[in-house]
């Protein structure tokens, strides 16, 4: 597991399912961004099928945020493909980042108490369910 390139995976944005992939691979790699998980194994990891896995792989791979490695043993034999994530080229418009115009969007908190019948919840943190 590599920090760098789960910090990366974060930024990237994406779709629910993809951005499940995206993590779960993060999560694989080294901090060069490679890994070799089996489709199986990111299906477990993810609670998706394999065949969601290869279907997200490719929208990852065409979107350039991974590359397919076809890897070879010794005898020329075909064996798991490697992936590599594309974390060597950090995102730069995250919100705050160097080429944006201000530090991102805020987030309105109020510091009240929510009282019954207000709010979408319309409960208040006295009400322990």
């Amino acid at each position: 597991m590599s920090l760098k390139v789960i910090t990366w995976a974060w930024t990237v944005r994406l779709p629910p399912a993809p951005k499940l992939v995206l993590m779960a691979r993060a999560d694989e790699t080294d901090d060069r961004g490679f890994c070799f998980p089996s489709h199986r194994h990111l299906a477990n990891k993810c609670s998706i099928s394999e065949r969601s896995v290869r279907r997200m792989i490719s929208l990852l791979a065409a979107d350039h945020h991974l590359s397919i490695e076809h890897r070879f043993k010794k005898d020329r034999a075909r064996t798991s493909n490697g992936y590599r994530l594309d974390c060597d080229h950090p995102r730069t418009n995250c919100p705050g980042g160097p080429d944006s115009a201000g530090p991102g969007e805020w987030t309105v908190v109020t510091r009240g108490v929510v009282s019954v019948g207000q709010g979408p919840g319309r409960c208040c943190p006295s009400n322990h369910h």
